[in-house]
């Protein structure tokens, strides 16, 4: 499995725009820690909500970042950008599917329906160190100073109106040369699970939490 390594430290996130936040700016900002943003609809009852619809994320690479076009990583066998970003997806999925669903959670189902909440999300700028990918391949310096970082925006939306109740946003970076393993030619890394099981586990402790004030 591929994946990039984005626990070690936090950069500030671009601001937010209408276009990635729907009404937003009709919302209440709520502040956690560790996690970037959080604007939910004033009124919001998620009492209704005893499933979900979770949706396979869409990832996007970082806009400057095109590996099949460095002959140094193609050359260290990393993955297409398509298979890169497939398995990318697929992963954030299955660690947020399970944490919803664990421990008596919520009902996961494929459809829309009145008592069904939609939980979609976006990964963007995901960007693979080159010096993090020689380190890990046996070759390139030990150090650089360049980050492996991602961004997530979760949407939760009715799934029968669309209606956006809440977006939460989060953006890591790394520069721990460190960040990518590759092991009997298989690339992966413990750390982009680590930020999908934050995420994810933010996700769940936030629905159920906001579930107990409203019943």
């Amino acid at each position: 499995m591929t994946s990039i390594l984005l626990v070690a430290c936090q950069a500030p996130p671009g601001p937010l725009i209408p276009a990635q936040t729907g009404d937003y700016n009709r919302m209440k900002r709520v502040h956690f820690p560790d996690i970037d943003s959080v604007y939910r609809k004033e009124d919001m009852d998620l009492s209704a909500y005893a499933k979900v619809m979770v949706t396979a994320p869409t990832v996007a690479l970082r806009q400057d970042w095109r590996p099949q076009e460095d002959p140094t990583l193609v050359g260290l066998g990393v993955p297409d950008p398509v298979m890169l970003r497939e398995r990318v997806s697929q992963q954030f999925l299955r660690t947020l599917s399970t944490r919803l669903a664990e421990n008596a959670g919520y009902a996961l189902v494929a459809s829309a329906g009145p008592d069904v909440l939609h939980v979609k999300a976006a990964i963007s700028d995901l960007y693979f160190s080159s010096s993090a990918l020689q380190t890990a391949a046996g070759s390139g310096e030990a150090y650089y100073m360049e980050s492996s970082e991602i961004t997530v925006a979760i949407e939760l939306r009715d799934s029968t109106t669309g209606e956006l109740l809440c977006l939460v946003t989060d953006h890591r970076a790394s520069p721990n040369p460190r960040t990518v393993e590759l092991n009997q030619g298989a690339w992966s890394s413990p750390g982009l699970r680590d930020a999908s099981d934050h995420w994810a586990s933010f996700v769940r402790w936030f629905l159920d939490q906001m579930r107990a004030r409203t019943t």
